[in-house]
């Protein structure tokens, strides 16, 4: 069901920490994402925008989505740098050059990565699909076909992301901008970037689960 925000004052366990359920004044309309984003604060995932903003509505850039599935690998080693537009010392210059190693995901163009640019919700998709199957989860989506048929904007996904937007759906990882949309070309936005880094580290600890 979804997530509903915790009345003001009250305090909220969270990855075993205590933090301030109110933290964020700025949730109102994103009481879907509400745990979501603060589990992501509380593991050090993501942050405000202010003291008492979060800022759920605002793009998510490339950098920034690529930034917190980084944290959530712990931090780890990449390759150089060949990208001219993430300056040296950019927060995001070694997550960039990791999920560029990890062949998670690529530049926009030579050389280039799109630093700056919004993520696109199918681009999104694809790189946790490709993290998933990093991690050693199997991103098969079986002999069944996956229906896409509720989604009226299908058509819109690029060829090359749609076994991971398949994969999105089958596994619960992606319900839609609607019931019957995807927007798969639309821009991600913060709080939908907290929900999807949840909803990865859901399934990775339940197929570690499974797998004991």
């Amino acid at each position: 069901p979804p997530a509903t925000l915790v009345p003001a004052g009250q305090r909220h366990r969270l990855s075993a920490r205590w933090i301030e359920a109110d933290r964020f004044q700025d949730l109102a309309g994103f009481g879907w994402a509400a745990a979501s984003i603060y589990r992501c604060f509380s593991r050090g995932l993501m942050f405000g925008t202010g003291e008492h903003t979060f800022s759920p509505a605002q793009t998510a850039t490339r950098g920034e989505a690529t930034t917190v599935l980084f944290r959530m690998e712990g931090s780890p080693q990449g390759g150089g740098n060949e990208f001219y537009d993430v300056p040296a010392g950019h927060f995001a210059e070694k997550a960039v050059t990791w999920v560029k190693s990890a062949g998670l995901l690529a530049g926009k163009a030579p050389y280039f990565f799109g630093l700056q640019d919004a993520m696109q919700r199918q681009h999104m998709i694809l790189l946790l699909y490709r993290y998933a199957g990093y991690k050693g989860i199997d991103t098969q989506t079986g002999t069944a076909p996956v229906d896409l048929s509720r989604f009226t904007d299908r058509h819109l996904v690029s060829d090359y992301c749609l076994d991971a937007v398949k994969w999105g759906v089958k596994t619960g990882m992606v319900s839609g901008t609607t019931a019957t949309t995807l927007d798969p070309k639309g821009p991600l936005n913060r709080a939908e970037l907290a929900a999807f880094i949840m909803r990865l580290s859901k399934n990775l600890s339940d197929a570690e689960t499974a797998g004991r």
